[in-house]
């Protein structure tokens, strides 16, 4: 299997734990375990981009990576938005 094959399959698998762990984020009944479901979500985003980085994967440092999600409401029904960036960008 080829670098470019391998990152391909990494990164794909990653994607699949996240989008798994959505239902789970949204199915705990306490704050704290929202919020460690919500930080291994976004953890894997930058373990994604640590790889791509230490592998020169093709990512333009100009373009400032941001992550926007579905507002979802919070417990009082206020929407909420989620915004993360890589932290790369100048």
């Amino acid at each position: 299997m080829s670098n470019r094959a391998a990152i391909v399959k990494i990164m794909t698998e990653l994607d699949a734990i996240q989008l798994a762990l959505r239902p789970v984020e949204r199915s705990v009944a306490s704050y704290t375990a929202m919020g460690r479901v919500r930080r291994a979500r976004l953890n894997i985003s930058l373990a994604k981009l640590e790889l791509a980085h230490a592998l020169q994967y093709p990512v333009d440092p100009v373009i400032e990576i941001t992550l926007v999600e579905p507002a979802p409401t919070d417990r009082t029904g206020t929407a909420v938005t989620n915004v993360m960036t890589d932290g790369l960008s100048s």
